[in-house]
């Protein structure tokens, strides 16, 4: 939904390092300076629900996640979560796609760490926004494009115009 303008509580992650680099630097016309979050989903879960894995969205363990009742729609959980979605889309399957669904709480998950209302494991990659061209260019070259990532229409449409337009193949 979050793609169709409308907010969520859920983040977008990939298991794919090249994936993530891919999102990092595709406005790669821009000089503005990138990132690369890396977060262990297993340490996160740990400290959210005590629990050693990735559940399936489905799963029980994560219906603490979901609105209680349409009368009164309140969330009990507190803390984020990493979870997988069910494969339902061409799109996440392409990206390698997983998410982190939050609680209650509106702190993002390195605020939370900041204010020391849980430590997980989570790191930052910052990527040199003179650097962004090249590197689109270079994943571009090893296959990490648009439309392998969007595998419909737009996504091969966008890859056509971004691979014949001056500034990229000048």
């Amino acid at each position: 939904m979050q793609h169709h303008g409308v907010p969520t509580r859920l983040l977008d992650w990939t298991e794919s390092h090249l994936v993530a680099l891919y999102f990092a630097v595709s406005n790669w016309r821009s000089t503005e300076d990138a990132a690369v979050w890396i977060l262990h989903p297993w340490s996160l879960n740990e400290k959210s629900i005590q629990f050693q894995s990735v559940p399936v969205i489905t799963e029980d363990i994560v219906k603490s996640y979901s609105f209680n009742s349409s009368a009164n729609p309140t969330i009990s959980a507190e803390l984020p979560v990493a979870i997988r979605p069910r494969h339902t889309t061409d799109r996440i399957i392409a990206q390698k796609g997983q998410f982190t669904i939050h609680g209650h709480n509106k702190k993002g998950i390195n605020e939370m760490i900041k204010t020391k209302l849980f430590d997980v494991e989570i790191k930052l990659i910052e990527i040199a926004g003179s650097s962004k061209e090249r590197i689109f260019k270079e994943l571009f070259m090893a296959g990490i494009t648009h439309s392998v990532l969007f595998p419909d229409l737009d996504g091969l449409s966008k890859e056509i115009y971004i691979r014949y337009s001056k500034k990229f193949m000048g």
